[in-house]
């Protein structure tokens, strides 16, 4: 089990998840996590709708309040947030998307600012701007099949054609070396091309955002 995996070898890790699954184990899952995010992307079941798709609100709503049960007792997941996408569609509900996050006992919610990929930066005064993600040193995203990334923006999305240019590798061929593949030569080499060089993925990042703003 993965989870598990990475509770032996004391590696910190976090999970994200859209909560749409009825019967799943969120004790289990936080007596081994730090903290998890959940993808809801709407208050209601036309927002939802309209935004995932499908009908799931119901479900998603259930798995917040066993969330947030859970997390009284839990001695291991103390951080947990609702992430919901910034788009067009809810762009005017921003104050009910805050009041529905209260509601059920999250204290807060982040926006995924500057999701359309045309937006381009070039042009403002970005000089005091700095050129390092600290993000790159300090943790990588682990994908169902083992692929290793260095954040969740540099992944490969569904439906995306795959582009494996910021993949460290895979744990399955590395006998679950976690190590082995931080320190390759091939992981040393992406993160020296992110500390210096500005890539134009990284202007979908919410956390990328606000450090350029805060100087």
């Amino acid at each position: 089990d993965i989870l598990d995996f990475f509770v032996r070898n004391n590696v910190e890790i976090g999970v994200l998840t859209s909560a749409t699954i009825k019967n799943i184990d969120w004790k289990y899952i936080f007596d081994r996590v730090k903290w998890c995010r959940i993808s809801c992307d709407g208050f209601d079941k036309e927002t939802y709708k309209k935004v995932r798709g499908n009908d799931k609100f119901e479900i998603v709503k259930n798995n917040l309040i066993k969330i947030v049960q859970l997390l009284e007792y839990s001695k291991r997941c103390k951080k947990t947030r609702i992430n919901y996408t910034k788009i067009l569609d809810i762009n005017d509900d921003l104050t009910k998307l805050k009041e529905f996050a209260i509601h059920y006992g999250f204290e807060y919610f982040i926006t995924n600012v500057h999701q359309r990929k045309e937006y381009d930066f070039k042009k403002q005064n970005l000089k005091s701007m700095p050129e390092l993600c600290p993000s790159v040193c300090l943790h990588a995203m682990v994908e169902s099949d083992g692929s290793v990334y260095p954040c969740c923006i540099l992944m490969n999305e569904v439906g995306e054609t795959i582009d494996n240019t910021y993949c460290y590798g895979n744990l399955n061929d590395c006998d679950f070396n976690f190590n082995k593949l931080w320190y390759s030569e091939k992981a040393k080499g992406i993160r020296l091309k992110l500390f210096c060089n500005r890539i134009k993925k990284c202007n979908e990042c919410a956390d990328r955002y606000l450090i350029a703003n805060k100087y």
